[in-house]
């Protein structure tokens, strides 16, 4: 949350770095990269129950692109993350409608 609230609150690269060391500190020493890779552990898995719920509405029109961008743009999902994620999204899909799942 810490990571989100720093980089959407419009704080400079240095005072993320910053703050974000402090946080690697206390969980012991972790390096910013070790802390940033955790953050990203822990945000994927709700973009793929996100990309989950969105298959089970695509015909419904609930969800659209922009919602996704916006829960994209929450959880701090780089755009290759979720390119990756799509493209899964979409051959879990594709089984699915071929009864190979």
């Amino acid at each position: 949350l810490s990571e989100r609230s720093f980089k959407q609150g419009g704080e400079t690269e240095e005072a993320f770095k910053y703050e974000m060391s402090r946080i690697a500190k206390a969980f012991g020493g972790l390096s910013l990269s070790d802390v940033l890779e955790r953050v990203a552990e822990v945000a994927e898995p709700f973009y793929r129950r996100a990309l989950a719920s969105t298959r089970s509405k695509l015909d419904t029109g609930a969800v659209n692109s922009d919602m996704l961008a916006r829960a994209r743009a929450t959880l701090g999902i780089e755009e290759s993350v979720a390119a990756d994620l799509h493209v899964q999204t979409f051959a879990d899909e594709v089984k699915s409608l071929l009864g190979t799942v």
